[in-house]
């Protein structure tokens, strides 16, 4: 019996009767990774270099001036003044053009998926067209995720106060800190207890703010009629009811890319040895941009690796949410 794979029309139509599985929905992204590998790397190495340039303009900025300023940096302040903004122009600039770049692997993969072909300069022109909206809809979820964060310590704060109001804890930790008296360890057991609930509770709760808007680059790169607010509630309408599922998709694609991340530590490692070996030999202004700029490339090495695997998955689980949510009618907006 030959094997299914994300290209074979059997296999396309087996998915479109149904629901997928997560290792269906995992298995189907990396085969759409290695198939593809060869267009998918090109296209995350574009991505990746589109983010680099900012990178590398601040850090030769700063050896310049590390090195030519030496005792008097005040001096390059008035110029400071114009690089500094013209930089972070560059910078969102080049972002926005990174974001657009990787969302092509996932409409490309969900092409493939829903058995509408289209080649890499079409779906690139398309994605590059929609890249202040992934801009937009990458920072409105930033900015959700710090203010839940926000409101998750107030939260946290208010119910420690109220513990021990009600408990009497309170008072019994300002006694002990006033009288230099020893903490009762059954009210450290307590704290400590309450700390740990915490935090798992903090850990779920942004996994499942996180899986609430995991498929906002899939959604901008496919449909047309959104844009980044609208990327978002879509988003959260696709994840709904799917939460559970959806989180052992990403945690089983992370079990998957694990590999890769040894490899990137082990080298970094590397790097890190080496360079402290050879910083009795070199200027340490010149070796901390050296360091920097190598473990920036050995990031960016493995961003490449893993961002086409990452897209290629986001668009199955997209292409499977939409089946359960919206039946078979899955044609790829152009």
């Amino acid at each position: 019996m030959r094997s299914a794979s994300p290209n074979d029309p059997m296999d396309r139509d087996s998915m479109a009767m149904g629901p997928m599985t997560v290792g269906n929905i995992v298995s189907s992204g990396f085969k759409l990774y290695t198939s593809n590998f060869g267009r998918y790397i090109l296209i995350a190495l574009k991505s990746a270099l589109w983010v680099f340039v900012p990178v590398l303009l601040a850090l030769v900025f700063t050896v310049v001036f590390a090195l030519v300023l030496g005792e008097n940096p005040t001096a390059v302040l008035p110029l400071l003044g114009i690089l500094i903004p013209a930089w972070i122009v560059l910078m969102v600039f080049c972002w926005a053009q990174s974001l657009g770049e990787s969302a092509g692997i996932a409409r490309l993969a969900y092409q493939e998926l829903s058995g509408t072909p289209e080649d890499d300069r079409t779906a690139l022109r398309f994605t590059r067209s929609r890249k202040w909206s992934l801009l937009g809809a990458n920072i409105l979820r930033g900015l959700i995720f710090f203010a839940a964060y926000i409101v998750f310590v107030i939260v946290t704060m208010i119910l420690l106060v109220i513990l021990g109001i009600t408990t009497g804890v309170g008072s019994e930790i300002f006694e002990g800190a006033s009288s230099g008296a020893e903490l009762n360890p059954a009210i450290g057991i307590l704290i400590g207890l309450f700390f740990v609930v915490g935090l798992i509770a903090f850990l779920l709760f942004y996994a499942w703010l996180a899986t609430r808007y995991l498929l906002i680059d899939p959604s901008l790169a496919v449909e047309p009629s959104s844009g980044a607010a609208e990327a978002l509630g879509r988003s959260w309408k696709l994840t709904g009811g799917h939460v559970i599922h959806s989180i052992l998709v990403a945690a089983v694609a992370f079990l998957v890319g694990i590999p890769v991340y040894i490899v990137i530590n082990i080298i970094s490692q590397i790097i890190s040895t080496l360079l402290l070996t050879a910083g009795q030999l070199i200027d340490p202004n010149l070796l901390t941009g050296i360091s920097v700029l190598l473990s920036y490339l050995v990031g960016i090495i493995g961003g490449i690796a893993t961002t086409p695997f990452w897209q290629s998955i986001l668009a199955t689980l997209y292409f499977d949410l939409r089946n359960r949510k919206e039946g078979l009618d899955l044609t790829l907006s152009r």
